[in-house]
């Protein structure tokens, strides 16, 4: 967003219901428009309010694209579209399904990975003329400061931490990172385990960590790369995933990667070369993976080097935002 700022013929504006990222908006200069829409079926009751509300909005901007992110908003965009002179754009960044008949409405739709690309095509029958194929890219960020969990601050040499980075819930197969964790302390008792992320698992879970000291449950906070630095392989056991910012992270910090086979994973991850993929929600395909890692650990540094240079062949932040205006621009001049 902030390099879309210098440029000097966008204009931006930036509507949002709330979230994390409101202070590092306003410090880059972009004041956020809060606009009230929740989850799900809950937004039938802002529907009305919030297309008036957007459409007055961009006729007072001036507003030519609207840029989506999530399908409520896209389908605000379609709505207004009908009455306003204006283009469309969304990014999908997940495998998602249902609400077919009321998603995807907009002119161009980018996709963050081939996974994506063809669930669209084949569950939402989208033309792939308006499909863009646009990957995240990721950059590397100097570490400010090491927060290190009290018991890590004294880890020997043979202590070995493995992290989890995201959304701490089944789709991204916690429960049987857990699951796989705990059986392996009974032969590995040097093990600890970083969950970084919101938690969205049942309550005996929750249980199962706070009995568990070698597991430690975090909030990420904006600054990740510190946990990065701590960790000696990340995982990521997704039963569903399109293209994870935790496995281009986990590349560019060279470290060893774990991923599920699915999706954007399978999609980027060459097993045994650039990282190990697993069967999803399988406790054993998981357990032979990370023993196999911190059994071989030059061959696992490895893994980590090679996807480090694979992750830098994707689009760099300058190419990855000359692509999104060069789509912009052509998007205004058909009209």
């Amino acid at each position: 967003m902030s390099e879309l700022r210098k440029q000097n013929d966008l204009n931006i504006c930036f509507i949002t219901n709330s979230g994390d990222s409101l202070n590092r908006l306003e410090n880059i200069g972009i004041k956020p428009f809060i606009m009230k829409f929740s989850r799900g079926w809950k937004n039938l009751f802002y529907i009305l309010p919030n297309y008036f509300i957007l459409k007055n909005y961009c006729k007072e901007n001036k507003i030519n694209i609207i840029h989506s992110h999530h399908r409520y908003p896209e389908f605000l965009a379609f709505l207004i579209q009908k009455v306003l002179p204006l283009k469309t754009v969304t990014t999908v960044h997940s495998l998602i399904n249902g609400l077919r008949l009321l998603s995807l409405k907009s002119d161009r739709i980018i996709a963050v990975s081939n996974a994506v690309i063809r669930n669209l095509i084949q569950n939402f029958r989208i033309n792939p003329e308006y499909l863009v194929l646009m990957q995240n890219f990721v950059e590397f960020k100097q570490i400010n400061r090491i927060i290190t969990p009290p018991v890590l601050m004294h880890k020997k040499p043979d202590d070995k931490v493995l992290l989890f980075l995201g959304r701490i819930n089944k789709s991204k197969g916690i429960d049987v990172l857990i699951k796989t964790f705990t059986s392996l302390l009974r032969t590995k008792a040097n093990l600890f385990l970083l969950l970084v992320g919101n938690f969205e698992l049942d309550h005996r879970y929750f249980k199962i960590i706070q009995k568990n000291p070698q597991i430690f449950l975090i909030n990420s906070g904006n600054d990740i790369s510190q946990f990065y630095y701590l960790a000696d392989i990340v995982l990521l056991p997704s039963r569903i995933d399109s293209f994870p910012y935790v496995m281009l992270e986990s590349g560019i910090n060279k470290k060893p990667f774990i991923g599920g086979k699915t999706g954007g994973i399978a999609e980027f991850i060459e097993h045994m070369k650039n990282g190990y993929l697993v069967e999803p929600g399988n406790v054993q395909s998981l357990t032979e993976a990370i023993v196999w890692m911190l059994d071989h650990p030059d061959e696992a540094k490895e893994m980590g080097e090679k996807l480090y240079s694979k992750v830098m062949t994707l689009n760099s932040k300058e190419k990855y935002i000359a692509k999104l205006i060069a789509l912009y621009n052509e998007l205004i001049s058909s009209e």
